[in-house]
């Protein structure tokens, strides 16, 4: 069997979409190839009073600590850029959101550009999507062929139709259940301006919050505090717990203004829940006619957006069907193929 190092940036202290991403991926490979997995833990500290001391910590031990045998026969696949070895053949590139947003990632801009070169020099890059490939082609001026789009899957087994309805819905009202961590990109402040002075909407909020994003997550409390909004906050929450709420909801909720996958929304509709999405290119490609769209990011057009999807609701056996097709094993499978193609160059 081929083997295969997979590097990864420490999956059970990232509770988004890379942790989910390297778990369920080197789960997966088991079965297909030998793999050995690095993990590289984070080491969170305040420098210069801004929480870099993380993306330090990544950036020391893969330069300088991470030893990989100058003979290794393995592919190395770095899971995330923040754990690019100089030996890597293979990198998963999630998205250019630090490139894009320079002023909120700072320290993630750096890495992009202390890594330019390394990732121009690079076998294979894996991208959740055919829309990261495309910009990350066009940005960092690498050719197209280089990339290898590979969808995301999600875990059937976690994400079903739930018998148990969560005390926190309101029944007097349409619940709306959004799932992401507290980050300006996610754009919760449109929901919170949209639902001002409307008395039948019950917001609910599941997703970690990240030190750095204080200022905004202020702003967010302010708004709801100022409108008396019917909102609940429940922070993060297991896995095992995340069906239940997708179930019963009225309606899941995603206005995100940039994103590389978008996990969330399939996993909502995993749960036979329908969806609205923001109308960016990615979750277009992802989610095609089986979703929602809101037109602009103003609160009138999502709140028009919020009606017209709880008017006119999907079946939940379609919508259940179409998540089907979104399976780590499919993942797997086809970076394997990615692992070959470089193996049998060499």
């Amino acid at each position: 069997m081929m083997e295969v190092t997979l590097i990864n940036s420490d999956p059970h202290y990232n509770k988004t979409g890379i942790g989910t991403y390297s778990t369920m991926l080197s789960q997966y490979l088991s079965p297909l190839c030998n793999i050995e997995i690095i993990d590289i833990k984070k080491s969170e500290k305040k420098i210069i009073g801004r929480h870099l001391g993380g993306y330090l910590s990544l950036f020391l031990q893969v330069n300088f600590t991470i030893s990989i045998k100058k003979h290794c026969k393995s592919i190395i696949h770095a899971l995330d850029i923040q754990v690019l070895h100089p030996k890597s053949h293979v990198l998963t590139l999630m998205d250019l959101i630090p490139l894009k947003y320079p002023k909120q990632y700072i320290a993630g801009r750096i890495l992009f550009e202390l890594y330019r070169k390394r990732i121009r020099n690079l076998e294979k890059i894996i991208t959740i999507s055919r829309c990261v490939a495309d910009e990350t082609s066009k940005i960092l001026n690498i050719d197209r062929d280089k990339f290898a789009p590979i969808y995301c899957g999600i875990d059937h087994s976690s994400f079903y139709p739930s018998d148990t309805k969560p005390k926190e819905l309101n029944d007097d009202k349409y619940n709306l259940v959004f799932v992401g961590d507290f980050t300006e990109r996610k754009n919760i402040h449109l929901i919170l301006e949209t639902l001002k002075n409307k008395d039948r909407y019950r917001l609910i909020r599941i997703g970690p919050k990240y030190h750095g994003n204080e200022d905004y997550i202020k702003k967010c409390m302010n708004i709801i505090k100022k409108y008396n909004l019917d909102v609940i906050d429940l922070g993060y929450l297991p896995l095992e717990k995340l069906k239940d709420y997708y179930t019963y909801a009225d309606l899941f909720i995603f206005p995100s203004f940039d994103e590389g996958f978008g996990l969330p929304p399939l996993e909502a509709m995993a749960c036979g829940t329908n969806v609205l999405l923001s109308p960016i290119p990615v979750l277009q490609e992802i989610y095609g006619n089986h979703a929602f769209y809101f037109n602009q990011f103003l609160p009138e057009s999502l709140f028009d957006g919020i009606e017209k999807a709880i008017a006119n609701r999907k079946p939940a056996s379609t919508l259940i069907k179409y998540s089907k097709q979104f399976t780590w094993e499919r993942t797997a499978k086809e970076t394997l193929r990615v692992y070959e193609e470089i193996y049998n160059k060499s």
